[in-house]
C-alpha cells in the first residue's frame, strides 16, 4: 500500500512540475484537490485510482485518441466500402444506401471500441454488451445515421457533390461527438461503491 501510494505522490509531484511550469507557479485547482484527496485518504488507504476530476485531458481522452482514430479509419473503411457496393452493386438509392453503410460501421466501431479503445472499462456479460450497444446506437448510431444522412442530401442532392467525398464530409464533422459520447456516455467507466 505504501509503494502504490507513494507512486501516486510521485506522479502527482511530476504532474505538479509540469503544470507550474507550464502555467507559472500557480498550482492547478484539479491536482491540488486530488493532493488533499490523497493526504486524508492515506489515514483510510482507499485511493486506488485517481477520480475523474483529478485526470487531466492527457490522461481523459488524448490516450484514447489514437486508437480511436485507428477503429474510426477501419469504420470509414466498412462504410465506404458497403456504400460503394450498395449503390454500384445492387442500384440502391445513394440516401438508403447510406443508412445501411453507416450501420454497418456502427456495428463494427462498437465491437472494436469495446475490445480496444474502452477495454479496461470491464463491460463483461450478455446483458451489460446489449445494453452499452443500445447506448452506442441513441449516441453515436443516431448522431452517425441522421447527420449522415442530412448531410448526404445536402452535399449530393443539394450542392451536387459526388458521394464518396460528401461521405467523407459528413463522416469528418461527427468526428469529436462521437468520440465525446464513447467516452462519457456509453464506455463511461463504472463508479467504484467501496
Amino acid at each position: 500500500m505504501n509503494t502504490e501510494r507513494s507512486l501516486w505522490e510521485m506522479l502527482i509531484n511530476c504532474l505538479c512540475g509540469m503544470k507550474r511550469k507550464a502555467h507559472g507557479a500557480q498550482e492547478p485547482r484539479h491536482i491540488r484537490k486530488y493532493v488533499e484527496v490523497m493526504s486524508t485518504a492515506q489515514h483510510v488507504g482507499a485511493v486506488r485510482e485517481p477520480p475523474l476530476y483529478a485526470q487531466t485531458i492527457n490522461q481523459r481522452f488524448l490516450c484514447r485518441l489514437p486508437a480511436f482514430c485507428a477503429v474510426g479509419a477501419l469504420g470509414i473503411a466498412v462504410q465506404l466500402g458497403a456504400l460503394h457496393f450498395l449503390i454500384h452493386c445492387t442500384r440502391m438509392h445513394y440516401l438508403a444506401a447510406t443508412g445501411i453503410a453507416v450501420e454497418a460501421a456502427v456495428l463494427h466501431n462498437f465491437v472494436w471500441h469495446k475490445r480496444w479503445t474502452w477495454a479496461n472499462r470491464n463491460i463483461t456479460g450478455l446483458n451489460e454488451t446489449l445494453k452499452r450497444l443500445g447506448l452506442f446506437h441513441l449516441t453515436n448510431g443516431i448522431v452517425s445515421i441522421i447527420g449522415n444522412i442530412l448531410w448526404m442530401r445536402f452535399l449530393v442532392g443539394t450542392m451536387g457533390w459526388n458521394y464518396l467525398p460528401a461521405n467523407m464530409t459528413t463522416i469528418a464533422a461527427g468526428f469529436a461527438l462521437n468520440f465525446l459520447a464513447g467516452d462519457m456516455i456509453v464506455f463511461r467507466a463504472k463508479e467504484n461503491k467501496a
